[in-house]
């Protein structure tokens, strides 16, 4: 593994040669967990996730300039967290963390219906 490809997309690329199509769920690609924190602890927390957006989208980048084959699509899906979520996306509770499932969900069907992959091309919600 690379100590610059963090999130190992060389070894997929390398272990499955012929790849056509690498779907990203872009969890910590979003600027807006970049904010003022709330207090002491989400001060903590920022400080940690900060560095990872950035290092989640220097990756991506670095994957589709030097390891991405020719005629591999990339795609990359968005979490889409409600504003009002938003302060409270990067709690350790398992409320939140069944919040996020259900939004990765809902973009992993999405991107399903987008692409034509039909019923049963992404797991019914347990």
């Amino acid at each position: 593994m690379d100590a610059t490809d963090c999130l190992n997309f060389k070894d997929l690329v390398e272990r499955h040669p012929g790849l056509e199509r690498v779907v990203v769920f872009d969890v910590l690609g979003s600027d807006d967990l970049i904010r003022a924190p709330r207090d002491l602890y989400d001060s903590w927390v920022l400080s940690l996730v900060i560095p990872l957006v950035k290092t989640a989208e220097d990756n991506l980048e670095l994957f589709e300039l030097k390891h991405k084959p020719p005629g591999l699509d990339v795609h990359k899906l968005r979490f889409d967290v409600p504003e009002r979520d938003l302060p409270e996306v990067l709690d350790w509770s398992e409320s939140n963390a069944r919040r996020l499932f259900d939004i990765g969900m809902a973009a992993g069907h999405r991107y399903a219906d987008e692409v034509g992959g039909g019923e049963g091309a992404v797991p019914q919600k347990r």
